[in-house]
């Protein structure tokens, strides 16, 4: 101890000397202290006890038991954070081959190493703060593979930072390689983020397993049917592609497939912001026998609003002459542009169209490049008893129609036919450009004919005619539709008819009693739509008792002007023979010799003395005029006229001398 330099004391020496000595320890012992006064040094067994207020020492070695503490300070000194004071000091180092414990707090101000096993913390409550870092190049390893956890299931990390995360599952485990179990219910479970890509992934998910059982290389599933609202997967692309398949496999599976069971709501929808590019763009530039856009049913529960495939444009207000709303363009020579192929036998129909257009046409073809190709072609082989082409028109009650087939057929060269109809062997049918029609075969007309133009040629060796009226000489077109009223006068209806009072009219044919077929009537009482019906005599019609199917048809006004010269006309070689009605003479002219080639008999007109025609013709009646003849029923007598305009009875002598002559 400091201080202490003459404390040996000799056996020899004297009471009074070790005396001395003995307090001298005692002083040096407690230098600079304060009312510790009676330290005293012991030596005894192993249970002995050293008490001092400072000691410095060059070494010490304590051998001791196990029972109790080889070493106690009792302090109540913590030990400075800069290291300059503590309970226990030392500027060397401790090392302990047995277990140290440290009831409090624990601060190295340097590096740690620690070797052999570690146990941080011995109690749940316990807290472990780390402040310091990993250094570069070292592990946090698991004493086993797949043996150690980081966290629990009761208490679980908040945040992990990472530069890389990798896990490699060596083992053959049926569990989850990695798992997300996740409370959270307005925030994202999983976020990937890199602003900075530029060649990299995002995300990437690899299987280079050759196994051919079936899996799923990555899954999500919606597992509550409850969350109608729920997206099972969200994809948002502000740039570039939002999703790309690339299937390698020539024989795999499908690169895209949608097993879905839904109902009553979409199962795929398209919402797209397209203005001028495709939508939707389907590329098959291998394809040989396969189709590439398969879309088939097998329901047998389609209704009628149903359909397997539906385009719809729903804009009342897009105007583009030439918008389409389903669009086919075909290039290969060979290639069918659309194809409709019906197995089934009783099927609806294979092509329909409800259209509600108006004004527009509902079906427009434009080839301008066809040559020798037909632009519509329909054929079969099949015994068939229904139509191959049926145009059907049902509103009965409209009168503004237009035709239910028209064919307009422009070019300069007038024999190509517009219109052919032709069998196994020849033309039977068939429209020149010119209008002209032939026909190679019969024609029946089962119901009216009406020829316009100028010249109507019959070209054949018989012309039979059941008609038992020709009627010639009518002055306009037929007008069908005509109905009267039954009523006395009887009152017709025919819309715009154009006619004036007094103006006669001929009926061509009619159902009714009151007005019949082949009748000239009279117009009174004359409105836009309707007039009342007279006799030529002036008489009204009636038509009282008529059934209620009252319909006919009318030609006219008719005048006897416009009916002059109309009759029979043949022409020879040397004259025309004809038999032509004389509306100024008021008789018929034939301008031939009349041979009455029969056993039978001839007859003159027959009347009265009062009834013979005077020397000046009336409206109906003509003049007399040499060489008429006729029978006076009031002397019983035959009568001509042999000079001037009188008749003479046949019975004098004048008479018999005039026809002697006449005759030859």
């Amino acid at each position: 101890m400091a201080g202490v330099n003459r404390s040996n004391v000799a056996v020899t020496d004297t009471f009074d000397t070790w005396r001395i000595r003995t307090n001298e320890l005692n002083t040096t012992l407690n230098e600079a202290t304060d009312a510790i006064t009676a330290n005293t040094i012991i030596f005894r067994d192993d249970s002995s006890n050293y008490t001092a207020n400072a000691a410095t020492l060059n070494a010490i070695a304590v051998t001791h038991g196990t029972t109790t503490s080889a070493v106690t300070v009792t302090s109540a000194l913590a030990a400075a954070s800069d290291g300059t004071v503590a309970s226990i000091l030392t500027t060397g180092g401790i090392y302990a081959t047995l277990d140290s414990k440290f009831a409090a707090d624990l601060t190295i101000g340097t590096d740690l190493s620690v070797e052999g096993s570690s146990t941080l913390g011995n109690a749940v409550t316990d807290t472990i703060t780390f402040t310091g870092r990993v250094a570069s190049g070292t592990h946090l390893l698991p004493i086993a593979n797949n043996s150690t956890n980081l966290g629990s299931a009761d208490l679980q990390f908040q945040q992990v930072y990472s530069e890389q995360n990798l896990i490699v599952a060596t083992q053959d485990i049926n569990a989850n390689v990695f798992s997300v179990t996740s409370a959270n219910g307005a925030g994202h479970t999983a976020v990937l983020k890199n602003d900075a890509a530029v060649t990299g992934t995002v995300l990437q998910v690899l299987s280079d397993s050759s196994s051919t059982g079936t899996r799923d290389i990555a899954k999500i599933v919606n597992d509550n049917t409850s969350a109608t609202g729920a997206t099972a997967l969200h994809i948002q692309s502000d740039a570039g592609r939002a999703v790309f398949i690339d299937a390698n496999l020539a024989d795999g599976g499908y690169a895209l497939q949608v097993d879905s069971e839904i109902a009553t709501t979409n199962t795929m929808a398209v919402d797209a912001a397209t203005t001028t590019a495709t939508g939707a763009l389907y590329n098959f530039p291998s394809l040989t026998t396969g189709t590439g856009i398969d879309v088939t049913s097998a329901s047998s529960n389609l209704g009628t609003a149903g359909a397997v495939v539906e385009i719809s444009q729903t804009s009342g207000t897009m105007s583009s002459a030439n918008a389409a709303v389903l669009s086919l363009k075909q290039a290969g020579e060979g290639t069918t542009g659309l194809k409709i192929e019906t197995t089934h036998a009783t099927a609806n129909t294979s092509l329909r169209i409800d259209s509600s257009q108006t004004t527009e046409n509902v079906i427009e073809v434009q080839a301008n490049a066809l040559t020798s190709g037909d632009m519509l072609n329909a054929n079969t082989n099949a015994e068939h008893s229904g139509q191959m082409f049926s145009l059907t028109s049902y509103n009965a009650a409209d009168t503004a129609r237009g035709e239910a087939l028209h064919i307009l057929y422009r070019t300069a060269n007038t024999t190509a036919k517009a219109i052919t109809v032709a069998n196994s062997s020849a033309d039977i049918f068939s429209v020149e450009q010119s209008g002209d029609t032939v026909i190679g075969r019969d024609l029946q007309v089962g119901g009216n004919l009406h020829v316009v133009g100028t010249t109507t040629q019959i070209n054949s060796s018989t012309t039979l005619v059941k008609d038992k009226a020709i009627v010639l000489g009518a002055q306009s077109n037929v007008v069908t539709g005509a109905t009267y009223t039954a009523a006395d006068p009887a009152v017709v209806t025919s819309t715009a008819h154009g006619l004036s009072d007094d103006d006669i009219i001929f009926v061509v044919s009619s159902t009714g009693t009151g007005i019949v077929s082949e009748q000239l009537v009279k117009v009174t009482s004359s409105a836009t739509n309707t007039f009342t019906a007279q006799t030529i005599g002036g008489a009204n019609i009636d038509a009282s008792s008529d059934s209620t199917s009252r319909t006919f048809s009318w030609v006219g006004p008719q005048t006897d002007a416009l009916t002059d010269d109309a009759g029979l006309q043949i022409p020879g070689s040397t004259a025309v023979h004809s038999l032509l009605w004389d509306d100024t003479d008021n008789y018929w002219k034939l301008n031939d010799s009349t041979k009455i080639d029969s056993t039978g008999q001839f007859v003159v007109p027959v009347g009265t003395t009062a009834q013979k025609p005077s020397g000046t013709a009336s409206a109906t009646v003509p003049a007399a005029t040499v060489g008429a003849l006729r029978y006076n029923t009031d002397n019983a007598k035959f009568e001509g006229v042999t000079a001037g305009t009188t008749y003479e009875n046949m019975s004098t002598e004048a008479f018999a001398t005039a026809m002697a002559i006449a005759l030859g």
